[in-house]
């Protein structure tokens, strides 16, 4: 049953958004890297992130690829998060969002399967003066992926 409302979770977003990203500024602004923890299972985790712009005013599209690693686990993920930037003035940027991670998890004993799940997603961005970014994230997200991330990062960002 989880597996079903899971699957109606990700239509439903999918369904919500296709509208917007039609008129959307969706385009290539930048690139980073991330690192951090993941608990349940624990794991080391190191991946890579794009900045694809804003569906609307102050909600960007900005997918990831993780790799985690530990705790008999090694689990290969991309997400694909909406996040809503705060309108705050100055260098600090929290953000707040969610959407779909699927998952290639394989077990050290022999078990692996392709898993779909939800994430919640809340962090800050720390507006460099070279334009470029750094950031703090804390996911949460549901299935057999990692229950607790806290990622840092660094964004290149074009001018």
């Amino acid at each position: 049953m989880p597996s079903r409302f899971r699957v109606m979770f990700i239509l439903t977003l999918t369904i919500l958004v296709l509208p917007g990203i039609a008129s959307a500024d969706i385009l290539f602004r930048g690139w980073g890297i991330r690192a951090g923890i993941g608990d349940d299972p624990d794991q080391g985790i190191v991946g890579a992130h794009w900045d694809l712009g804003t569906l609307t005013t102050n909600l960007r599209f900005q997918p990831n690829f993780e790799m985690g690693f530990g705790d008999n686990h090694t689990i290969a993920a991309v997400t694909l998060p909406l996040h809503y930037v705060f309108p705050v003035d100055g260098s600090f940027k929290p953000y707040a969002g969610g959407g779909a991670v699927i998952a290639y998890v394989d077990r050290d004993r022999g078990k692996s399967e392709t898993e779909v799940a939800a994430a919640l997603t809340f962090g800050v961005d720390i507006i460099l003066k070279s334009n470029n970014k750094l950031f703090v994230e804390l996911d949460v997200q549901s299935g057999d992926v990692n229950k607790v991330k806290l990622m840092f990062g660094w964004s290149w960002m074009r001018r």
